[in-house]
């Protein structure tokens, strides 16, 4: 594949494919100009990805979602990009997108963010090319929503696909009001603006306020008020927004902070929507060329005549001689060349366009060439239904201006739609042959599965020399799709983080290191651990680090071998054996290459089957289990299966975000589950995932009750000690069938957060205990509940020499973790949720004491399952792990420093 050095003038921007489709991401592009850039498309990790590839995201200012169900990155991307420094968003989607953003509102609030949602009208002809809704100084974008034909019909049905050997089935849209009005006669697009300015027919601070059953306008004014209360910018305002009364004792709350869940969406089969995207860029004129036009004897005046595309007349135009000055004598020349300019001025003035001695000069004969503006297409199609609506139109006219003529077609598939679709085939190829077609086919068509975080990746696979069975190398496929015949020459498979120029061709951006691709039969070297382009003396450096730390591995792995022949199992150890603990996400706040944000799996025997316990679950935790457990019989299908409990400790996004996502893939199954999945979390949890169940299927429908697949919901305060239940309460059910299924009691313990956080005490029937500590700083409450704990799983957010950076974010220190797990009498401590302050191995100062209070303490990494039986060999591992990652920590710190610029400190939170 060729490259070119840089874009030509005339078009200065670039084409960055982020991510493609992947079991922990999906398609995304960026388009970078000098000073915007526009996102198009937010799948889940995003945020991660654009960190792992230092991709700034301050200056994304227009966001293009495709839709609804590949959009799960964009809570988590208006957070980052606020915490970079933006503090203006649009973002711009199918019907439902406002309903989306708004069920986010307990944990995605920027009071200093201007923020505003539009969404495209239905296309009103075949055949004409809608007007833009977005246009600036660089590019305008035209939506074109497009619906299966077949969704149209509220009676739609999903058919149940089996799995796992049969492809994704189509996503399942939750059922509608029977009064609901699918019509819209609206040529406009609508923005999450336009009704602010008009009093809504209801008053929100009044008592009885019941906003789950506003419907039609005042449903949509609802939830505009609702996002205008998230992000209080006024950018995007016509008007100032009217001052709002002080709140009254006993008046209901903000509208973002009212517990009452929105009204439903009232579109058809929201989930279905999906929206592609025309990007034009103006015709771009020449650039002046002033040698010519001095040549020519253009004046200065008429310069920006000519830059207007205007002909000017030249006239030839005497000297000023001095003596026709009318000089007296002993002026300076100062005042002489000022009365030459005026007299040189008075006979420009006289001259007669196209009289006398001249001529005529073109634009043309001093501009360089204007260059036409280009189109750019965009086609999100996450079904053959969408790509059957999608062939119904004049698409030739549409999509293919003779004013603009198209140089690419990004194609992101959905998972039922094979690359040697005659459907495809028959689109592509009616386009002219100078178009370049970029594919994005589905991971599951093509199981093409390529590892999404490589230097995490890379981490694991080094740490992999010290114990394989604990340190996990992810689940992927290297199996790239070919293209069919049928296909267009100039069609070409997307690669994660290709760059393309305006025109189609392949670019390698100046200064841009690309991490190498996860190869682990040859990777085993010094070579990955820097980038390529480093500088020799850095290479050298971590050649030797390598050097040494194989040999620290090899040593260590022999000696664990002669401590494991020697070590006499106590009977205490019986009670967890087979107890185990997988570290899914250890950074917090907001992801790092090396780190995605919080979720650790607990794994229980019960009953002869191991199931699960789920604690905490961020952006991108689903991927993370697609990672870790992939490879394994059963896959990731059997830990959905086995999953009977997700704890919530609370509401920031990097702990919560993710349970959608697993939600959704767990209502995928096929059979359903038989036992019912309990979710115990805060209210607001539970508001947020039943609103976003009017847009997806996430099993939690009450349909669902009593049946397999069923999903339950505890609050937390109602587990914390001293509650106490009538014996009808309808609570009791789900604390029940977590005793029968999990063989566990559940023991809440507020403790001390910058907003409610509550850890957990988890008891098993056979004698051990293990105790999550959620986000706190050291809690007195947390020791007096989880005393003699077999495990404690505490976040140790901040080194030891930054107490005070601890305490005003809510957080512990490393230490203060620690003599938590001693002051609990704690047998094994697993630190997490490290700042990003600390890339890939956090300073610890603990030394193994003879004291009998001393915990076994073990570091968490991605993808790393430990047993309580082997905790103690943790501890065995520290010097191997200083020499591998203590080498370069100088130079990771530097990579992150964009992330520690945040004001706060806590990103995403």
């Amino acid at each position: 594949m060729t490259t070119t050095p840089g874009p030509p003038p005339a078009h200065k921007f670039t084409l960055q494919v982020l991510s493609t489709s992947s079991c922990d991401s999906g398609p995304s592009l960026l388009l970078t100009f000098a000073h915007n850039r526009y996102l198009f498309n937010t799948p889940e990790s995003i945020s991660r990805i654009c960190v792992q590839t230092k991709t700034p995201m301050r200056r994304i200012k227009q966001i293009f979602l495709g839709s609804l169900k590949d959009s799960a990155g964009l809570p988590g991307t208006i957070l980052t990009t606020f915490e970079g420094g933006n503090r203006e968003l649009e973002v711009f989607g199918p019907n439902g997108t406002d309903h989306f953003v708004a069920s986010c509102r307990h944990f995605t609030r920027r009071d200093e963010l201007s923020f505003k949602v539009t969404t495209p009208p239905p296309l009103v002809t075949a055949s004409t090319l809608p007007p833009p809704i977005h246009t600036d100084a660089n590019l305008s974008v035209h939506a074109f929503p497009i619906l299966p034909p077949s969704s149209h019909s509220p009676s739609l049905k999903r058919k149940r696909s089996a799995s796992p050997t049969s492809s994704p089935p189509r996503s399942k849209s939750p059922p509608l009001p029977a009064t609901t009005d699918y019509t819209s006669t609206s040529t406009e697009p609508t923005t999450s603006t336009s009704t602010l300015s008009n009093p809504p027919p209801f008053n929100h601070r009044d008592s009885s306020f019941n906003p789950t059953s506003l419907r039609g306008l005042a449903a949509t004014q609802w939830k505009n008020i609702v996002l205008a209360d998230m992000f209080k910018g006024t950018k995007f305002l016509s008007s100032p927004p009217p001052p709002q009364p002080k709140r009254q004792p006993g008046q209901p709350q903000s509208p973002s902070h009212l517990p009452a869940q929105l009204p439903p969406p009232e579109i058809p089969v929201v989930g279905e929507t999906a929206v592609s995207y025309l990007v034009q860029t103006p015709k771009t004129r020449g650039r002046f060329l002033p040698e010519k036009a001095k040549e020519f004897g253009v004046p200065p005046q008429k310069i920006s005549l000519l830059t207007k595309g205007e002909r000017i007349w030249v006239g030839k135009i005497e000297e000023v001689k001095d003596e026709e000055l009318g000089l007296k004598g002993g002026e300076n020349k100062k005042t002489i060349e000022k009365l030459r300019r005026a007299a040189m001025k008075k006979r420009e003035d006289a001259v007669v366009e196209g009289e006398g001695e001249g001529r005529w000069v073109e634009p043309a004969e001093v501009m360089e060439e204007s260059v036409d503006g280009l189109g750019i297409l965009v086609l999100n199609l996450p079904t053959l239904s969408h790509l059957e609506t999608l062939s119904s139109l004049s698409y030739t006219t549409l999509f293919n201006p003779t004013s603009t003529p198209l140089t690419q077609i990004f194609y992101f598939l959905g998972p039922d739609i094979p690359l040697n679709s005659s459907q495809i085939a028959t689109f592509a190829s009616s386009f002219p042959p100078t178009v370049h077609h970029q594919f994005a086919p589905s991971n599951s068509q093509t199981s093409h599965n390529p590892v999404t975080f490589t230097p995490a990746a890379f981490l694991s696979l080094r740490l992999s020399q010290l114990a394989p069975s604990i340190f996990r190398l992810p689940h992927y496929t290297k199996s790239p799709p070919t293209l069919p015949d049928t296909l267009p020459s100039n069609s070409s498979i997307l690669n994660t983080n290709s760059f393309f120029l305006p025109d189609g061709t392949p670019h390698t951006p100046t200064g841009f290191s690309a991490n190498p691709p996860f190869e682990p039969s040859s990777s085993l070297d010094s070579g990955n651990l820097v980038a390529s382009g480093a500088k020799e003396e850095l290479k050298l450096k971590a050649s030797e680090a390598w050097k040494e730390y194989v040999a620290q591995a090899a040593a260590v792995r022999e000696e664990l071998k002669v401590e494991v022949a020697k070590r006499i199992v106590s009977d205490g150890e019986e009670a967890w054996k087979g107890v185990k603990v997988t570290a899914l996400g250890t950074g917090s706040a907001i992801p790092s290459k090396y780190r995605n944000v919080s979720g650790t799996l607990l794994h229980i025997p019960e009953g002869g089957e191991e199931k699960f316990l789920l604690l905490d679950c961020g952006e991108g935790t689903w991927g993370q289990i697609a990672r870790t457990f992939g490879g394994e019989e059963g896959g990731s299908e059997r830990v959905l299966r086995a999953l009977k409990v997700v704890f919530v400790s609370h509401m920031h996004q990097d702990h919560h975000a993710g349970i959608v996502t697993v939600l959704r893939e767990r209502a995928k199954l096929d059979p359903l589950p038989k036992d019912p999945l309990i979710i115990v979390a805060p209210p607001s949890a539970r508001t947020y995932i039943w609103e976003q169940q009017t847009l997806f299927d996430l099993g939690v429908s009450p349909s669902r009750r009593g049946k397999a697949g069923e999903v339950n919901f505890i609050d937390n305060w109602v587990l914390e000690r001293g509650k106490k239940f009538d014996k009808d309460d309808n609570r009791l059910r789900g604390v029940k069938d977590v005793e029968e299924t999990l063989g566990v009691k559940i023991t809440t313990v507020p403790v001390l957060h910058r907003c409610r956080c509550w850890g957990a005490v988890i008891d098993h029937k056979s004698g051990w205990r293990a105790v999550f500590s959620g986000d706190t700083m050291p809690c007195d409450a947390l020791v007096d509940a989880g005393k003699d704990a077999t495990l404690l799983i505490h976040e140790a957010t901040i080194q030891d020499d930054m107490p005070e950076v601890a305490e005003a974010k809510g957080h512990s220190t490393f230490g203060q973790a620690i003599d938590v797990a001693r002051r609990m009498s704690a047998k094994h401590l697993l630190l997490t949720h490290f700042s990003a302050r600390y890339p890939k191995l956090p300073p610890l100062n603990h030394v193994e004491g003879e004291n009998v209070n001393e915990p076994i303490v073990a570091m968490a990494f991605d993808m790393m399952t430990l047993g309580l039986d082997e905790f103690w060999k943790a501890e065995r591992f520290r010097k191997p792990m200083d020499t591998l990652m203590g080498w370069d920590e100088v130079e990771e710190q530097e990579s992150t420093s964009v992330i520690d610029a945040a004001p706060s400190g806590e990103g995403a939170k």
